[in-house]
């Protein structure tokens, strides 16, 4: 667990002139990857049901597992947007590529909770 908050530590180093929506997504994709935890820890009671994370990590993730695809998932969308305003993209799209990216991590969020699954703990998990 050390090792993870240390580089956690060193992937938030590089985010001073990251912009509010970023920020935004950004703790909205940490509260999925915490239940995305839950869901390995609890592997008698959930799975991973989306189908391209669990292509990627599995329906039953290691905890190590859920980790490094959040990691990986939060420097790509980071990177998707830093090169969205590198290459002067235009608003439109980086308006859709919010909306989308938010709008999706925000529902799962929310799908997890109505499923028991919190950011610490789960609901009636019971084998």
């Amino acid at each position: 667990m050390k090792n993870c908050m240390f580089a956690a530590v060193l992937m938030l180093t590089g985010c001073a002139e990251m912009p509010t929506d970023e920020y935004v997504w950004q703790t909205a994709h940490a509260f999925d990857v915490a239940q995305t935890v839950q869901i390995a820890k609890h592997p008698e009671c959930y799975s991973e049901v989306n189908s391209i994370t669990s292509q990627l990590i599995g329906e039953h993730p290691s905890q190590g597992g859920a980790l490094a695809w959040g990691f990986g998932t939060a420097a790509l969308h980071a990177g998707v947007s830093v090169w969205l305003e590198n290459i002067e993209a235009q608003q439109w799209v980086k308006t859709v590529w919010k909306a989308v990216s938010f709008t999706t991590v925000v529902y799962t969020v929310n799908s997890n909770f109505n499923e028991g699954i919190g950011v610490s703990s789960v609901r009636d998990c019971r084998p």
